[in-house]
């Protein structure tokens, strides 16, 4: 599967929705930091699985990912903030 079709194009987003994005993307990141942390707080009491230590690494090992995934969002998005920020310069 072409994984190009889930692209998200941040060139077609107003600057306004891109700050946000940019805001809402930090966040996560920030809040799957807290989940790496402190996996156990984030795991529902009533869950058996809760201190099986394979369930934890594997929950850890996902949040890692998505870590990874944000960041290179965060990027992509830095880039196309970069590159209004150059195209406006040099309308000036």
């Amino acid at each position: 599967m072409d994984l190009q079709l889930f692209a998200v194009n941040y060139r077609d987003y107003t600057d306004k929705a891109l700050n946000k994005c940019r805001s809402k993307t930090v966040k996560q990141i920030e809040n799957h930091l807290g989940k790496v942390a402190n996996p156990l707080s984030y795991i529902s009491d009533d869950n058996p699985q809760k201190h099986n230590p394979r369930y934890v690494d594997g929950l850890k090992e996902h949040w890692l990912k998505e870590i990874s995934n944000f960041r290179n969002q965060l990027s992509y998005i830095d880039a196309e903030i970069e590159r209004r920020s150059n195209h406006d310069e040099a309308i000036e």
